[in-house]
């Protein structure tokens, strides 16, 4: 979840590597698509209240599981071409210097991948990581919807993610930086993957307050209503999800427009965390 103890990097007010992993489902006896949103506990530093999807901080363990991957190879599931051959040609950034190592294109997105698939069973319990072509679930049979839990811990997600034949597809949807005068700043970068069927989530009790499944125009809808708090990359990612009028054609075509800055929207958006 996107929070942070760094305060040296905060000093100097770089923005922090991220990814946000949007999980959609069909929405039932329609052609709509609905999307799953938290919302992060009010004791939090960063956005409390707000309404985001599942996300964090990329870490150095991201770093070691790319490594991983790239070394073993295993394959994507809906074209089973090689892992270091997928990066997508929107993601523009060459290299960069994260958590002190300098790490290339191919390095950094697949780390920015597993951030996504990490963040997202630490806070809802979904692993979307299986050496079968489904997607696996860990826990408890029997939750309701969404439920308020301590998980256990990661070494579970590490032992499967160490050792996987296939990774689950997740298109690669955009990029957000947050601008130089907010406090907190990231590098987001944005992922969508599918929802295992029938999931029941397992909300991490530290950082999630609650879980809704809504369609874009919902969203969209209790937002213009003052009832979700979102901060403007949200709005952005739902406005552009909004776009597409299946699931199918969000797949494979779904992109999030290029950043537009606007100064308004900046301070409001700042005047409102004050």
């Amino acid at each position: 979840m996107l929070d942070t103890h760094d305060t040296h990097s905060q000093q100097v007010n770089q923005p922090k590597f991220s990814t946000t992993m949007i999980m959609v489902r069909p929405r039932q006896e329609s052609q709509k698509f609905e999307l799953l949103l938290v919302k992060r506990a009010k004791t939090l530093r960063v956005l409390p209240g707000f309404m985001v999807f599942p996300g964090g901080v990329i870490e150095q363990e991201d770093l070691l599981m790319a490594d991983v991957w790239l070394s073993q190879k295993p394959v994507i599931t809906f074209n089973s071409m090689a892992l270091d051959m997928q990066v997508p040609s929107d993601f523009e950034i060459e290299s960069s210097l994260v958590l002190g190592e300098h790490v290339d294109k191919t390095k950094l997105f697949w780390s920015l991948y597993a951030t996504g698939l990490r963040e997202l069973y630490e806070e809802t319990g979904v692993l979307l990581l299986s050496n079968m072509y489904n997607s696996a679930r860990v826990g408890q049979e029997g939750l309701a919807d969404e439920k308020l839990i301590d998980l256990p811990s990661l070494t579970t997600w590490r032992q499967v993610a160490r050792d996987l034949k296939y990774l689950p597809p997740a298109r690669y949807f955009g990029r957000r930086v947050t601008p130089s005068q907010v406090k907190y700043r990231f590098d987001t970068h944005y992922f969508i993957c599918t929802s295992p069927t029938n999931v029941q989530l397992q909300l991490s009790s530290d950082e999630i307050e609650s879980a809704v499944w809504a369609t874009p125009s919902e969203i969209l809808n209790e937002f213009e209503k003052d009832v979700y708090l979102m901060a403007p990359p949200t709005v952005d990612a739902v406005s552009a999800l909004n776009n597409y009028q299946t699931l199918d054609e969000l797949l494979a075509q779904g992109r999030m427009p290029l950043q537009v800055y606007d100064q308004k929207r900046v301070n409001d958006f700042i005047s409102r965390m004050s």
